[in-house]
């Protein structure tokens, strides 16, 4: 990418303001109070989930033909990771939560939500495997992200927020309430997550250092295995999906290669 390219979106104040919130809690160490893990473990998930985005945005118009595929994979998994997450907040986890302490946070996703959805929509519509697909347009792509960047950003920062130790305490949030919480989504995602995009997932979360940390037998024995089992395509796009996660600021400054 140009060094004289700008991106005014992920300069705006509040999306660096929640980038670097939810990054700073994130690489504490695990806290020892239960009521403090959700929202340590929260913001993990925000990191990586600007990070994959950020890097899909800025490389959107840096993509070679030959590569379209593959970046469209990784673009749709990113924005749709976005909207999954917060689906799966308001069926799963926020009802689980006494007290009503996360309606502020379930009004705030009515507030992009569909925008998002409507970024998904475009992506549709060039969609390379279809016969119909129409012209990629990076402007058009990045354009439908600034629609809803800043509002998703701020509700990020503001979630972490919420799930302080002390307000849900205050709140009257029970330890089993947050167990069954964790439980509630841990079994939604084992049904529907794509494993395909644990790579990705686990390359744009600066607390890791995949595949440096992960034993010898996962990339030389189990990527293999799940790549014949689950078909080598599909798997070989999350796996170069790296290569755009990694220029996002906050993930690892590995090599592209």
């Amino acid at each position: 990418m140009s060094s004289a390219e700008s991106w005014p979106c992920w300069e705006d104040p509040v999306v660096i303001a929640a980038r670097d919130f939810c990054l700073k809690v994130g690489m504490e160490q695990p806290p020892s109070d239960r009521y403090a893990w959700d929202r340590w473990n929260m913001a993990h998930v925000h990191t990586i989930l600007m990070n994959r985005l950020e890097a899909t945005y800025k490389n959107a118009s840096h993509i070679a033909a030959n590569d379209y595929a593959t970046y469209w994979a990784v673009a749709y998994a990113d924005v749709h990771f976005v909207l999954d997450h917060h689906v799966s907040e308001e069926e799963f986890y926020f009802p689980c939560l006494t007290g009503g302490i996360m309606e502020p946070n379930t009004k705030q996703h009515a507030e992009f939500a569909k925008q998002v959805e409507d970024t998904l929509m475009y992506l549709g519509t060039v969609d390379p495997s279809k016969q119909d697909s129409q012209p990629f347009s990076a402007s058009a792509f990045r354009a439908s992200i600034e629609v809803w960047l800043r509002t998703g950003a701020q509700h990020m920062h503001d979630e972490l927020t919420t799930l302080e130790a002390e307000n849900l305490k205050q709140a009257g949030v029970t330890l089993q309430q947050l167990e069954d919480a964790i439980k509630s989504v841990a079994k939604h995602r084992a049904e529907t997550e794509d494993v395909h995009a644990l790579p990705a997932m686990m390359y744009a979360d600066p607390g890791t250092k995949f595949p440096s940390d992960a034993p010898w037998f996962v990339p030389n024995l189990l990527a293999p295995a799940m790549a014949y089992a689950t078909g080598l395509g599909r798997m070989k796009y999350y796996w170069k999906a790296r290569r755009w996660e990694t220029t996002a600021p906050n993930a690892h400054p590995q090599s592209l290669s």
